[in-house]
């Protein structure tokens, strides 16, 4: 059974480079563009049915950190690695404290991206031919 992860980002830009990357690999990508249709998918439904989410910090209300905030007090154990274009250590700092299991800065490759899931899921992502 392929794995399925969920990227929440307000660009369509994003949302479709994430896709296209993971395209050769047995893991579907869902995108939504908006916190706040993610926090109602993930506490209405099961959330279980994700392995991992990309969450973009920088997004109109309700913005990353504030849906990460959300996610994790209403239970949601499913790995979170945000997505951010901030690299000063206060930041790093309040997304990880605030529950992140990771950060990527932006810019980045389908390769950060693959080496950053497999660390937090412990799997190995293989591409198709």
């Amino acid at each position: 059974m392929a794995l399925k992860i969920m990227s929440i980002d307000d660009s369509k830009a994003v949302i479709n480079y994430i896709k296209w990357a993971f395209s050769t690999t047995d893991i579907e990508v869902v995108g939504v563009l908006e916190g706040q249709e993610a926090i109602d998918m993930l506490t209405k439904s099961d959330a279980e049915q994700f392995a991992a989410i990309f969450l973009d910090w920088e997004m109109p209300a309700p913005n990353g950190p504030k849906v990460l905030k959300t996610l994790k007090e209403s239970g949601i154990e499913t790995p979170i690695i945000m997505l951010t274009s901030r690299n000063d250590e206060d930041s790093i700092m309040t997304i990880m404290e605030a529950g992140a299991d990771d950060y990527i800065m932006k810019p980045f490759t389908p390769e950060l991206l693959f080496e950053k899931l497999s660390e937090i899921l412990d799997i190995e992502i293989v591409r198709q031919a």
